[in-house]
């Protein structure tokens, strides 16, 4: 199974088709993105409270999680092959089991390449073309923003990379695309 995080969230629903899935608040998909981006980790219940209803007194906060977190379940339930929801005593655990995420997969690729030479430059290009918009751009949350700027650091430290081998190397046209690219 495959998710599409870049731009705005979307699950592949047949081979090559990706639709975003219907929820029934902006707050049940917070809740999912906020879980699928700490995906493998126990998150604190304090902490989704902090983050998603620390206007709200206790009773009325935890009540608003618990029926937020039984609409992420609902929404998930044509995926739950692949995507379970844990609870425990503390907090949440979003496993994953066989989903690929395109932007989280193209930092594994990027991270796997060798060093940056005349054999692995179009290993290079190749894997940034695997990252063709923001890390959920369309989605405008606080507790977003520290990952959306690491993954374009990396994008531009990588993009840098790329066109100063090719501009060292005396490929000036190249190394001019992806300075352009760069800016």
């Amino acid at each position: 199974m495959q998710i599409k995080v870049s731009n705005y969230l979307s699950f592949q629903v047949e081979p090559d088709i990706f639709k975003p899935i219907p929820w029934r608040t902006s707050k049940t998909q917070e809740l999912f993105l906020y879980l699928l981006q700490n995906h493998g980790k126990l998150v604190e219940k304090s902490t989704l409270m902090e983050l998603l209803w620390e206007v709200y007194e206790l009773e009325k906060g935890y009540s608003l999680l618990y029926t937020t977190v039984y609409n992420v379940r609902k929404a998930l339930r044509p995926f739950n092959d692949h995507i379970v929801l844990h609870n425990t005593t503390d907090g949440y655990l979003l496993e994953l089991k066989s989903v690929s995420i395109d932007l989280f997969e193209w930092e594994k690729s990027l991270t796997a390449l060798p060093e940056l030479n005349y054999s692995t430059v179009k290993s290079y290009e190749e894997v940034m073309r695997l990252n063709k918009e923001p890390y959920l751009l369309n989605h405008d949350y606080v507790w977003l923003e520290a990952e959306r700027h690491r993954m374009e650091s990396i994008w531009l430290k990588t993009a840098n990379r790329i066109a100063t081998f090719y501009e060292m190397n005396n490929e000036g046209n190249d190394a001019i695309k992806w300075y352009k690219k760069y800016l």
